[in-house]
């Protein structure tokens, strides 16, 4: 064989070996055939063998094996954070390495629209993170959790105004009363407090009155009747 045949033979190995390699670190990685699955990583299980262990049993990816040794030179192990990563069909191994390496998390959104009992709440937030119904009812029930919020346990509903909040599927029950009560002050500007104040009303007053109402009617024509009422 001459060196012109050996030479051609040693560049198409080296192109054969670079287009598998591309492949499986820029190919599609996964092997589920919905269009996303969520990967878990709770609070303090955030540790090479446990994020191995739920990409094999759940089935997310063809190769941990390759997964590891990539996460291992892209310095990511020590990285990755607990979380909800969207983890999409066809991504490549780099793509969900970077993702997790780069704590791409998937936002969770607690959606309040009307609440009876801080119980509903801590429903609420049981099925949407982390943090269990059980531990965040004891939170929202406790005096000495709430006096930095400026609410008594029975008072705690009234900051939960009716809207939509993103936060991280890890995310600790304070973290989530700071962020209602943001949102209650901003929605008690000087004009909303001035209005409440000419009928002789404070915000919480105001809160539990459209609480009675809302239980009332649904009728948004009637509501104004019904609060002149009481």
């Amino acid at each position: 064989m001459n060196k012109n045949k050996l030479f051609l033979i040693l560049v198409a190995l080296f192109l054969i070996v670079s287009a598998i390699g591309f492949y499986l670190l820029l190919g599609p990685a996964t092997r589920f055939r919905e269009s996303a699955k969520y990967l878990y990583i709770p609070t303090g299980s955030n540790n090479r063998a446990y994020v191995l262990q739920q990409l094999k049993d759940s089935s997310f990816i063809r190769n941990t094996g390759l997964f590891d040794q990539l996460a291992i030179q892209m310095k990511a192990w020590n990285r990755i954070k607990p979380g909800k990563y969207k983890l999409k069909n066809g991504s490549s191994l780099l793509h969900l390495v970077r993702q997790l390496r780069n704590n791409q998390q998937e936002p969770v959104n607690l959606v309040i629209t009307k609440l009876r009992t801080p119980q509903q709440l801590a429903a609420l937030v049981g099925k949407k993170f982390e943090c269990d119904s059980a531990a965040f009812a004891q939170y929202i029930t406790n005096s000495d959790s709430l006096r930095k919020f400026g609410v008594t346990p029975d008072e705690m509903l009234s900051i939960a105004m009716p809207e939509t909040y993103t936060y991280y599927w890890t995310v600790r029950p304070e973290s989530i009363l700071q962020k209602l009560k943001k949102e209650h002050v901003r929605f008690w500007n000087g004009e909303r407090l001035q209005k409440a104040a000419e009928s002789g009303l404070t915000p919480l007053q105001v809160s539990v009155l459209a609480s009675i109402i809302e239980e009332e009617t649904i009728r948004h024509d009637e509501k104004p009747l019904i609060a002149s009422v009481y």
